[in-house]
């Protein structure tokens, strides 16, 4: 079985956007089991994503609360 890292599903989910998505995402942050300084870290290398959604997911991050 493959087992993502929970930074790398967190910025997966991220990146589908679904309601469901962006829930999970919300609990993950609040209970304190990813970072936001390790998101942004890795957020310039999802591969494939546009510089447009890059704002969009900075935002859900919330980097500047860290």
């Amino acid at each position: 079985a493959l087992c993502l890292e929970m930074h790398d599903l967190w910025l997966a989910k991220a990146v589908a956007g679904r309601q469901k998505d962006r829930e999970f995402c919300a609990a993950l942050l609040e209970r304190g089991i990813v970072r936001r300084a390790v998101l942004v870290g890795r957020l310039d290398d999802v591969p494939g994503l546009d510089a447009g959604r890059r704002p969009v997911l900075r935002a859900l991050i919330g980097e500047d609360r860290e």
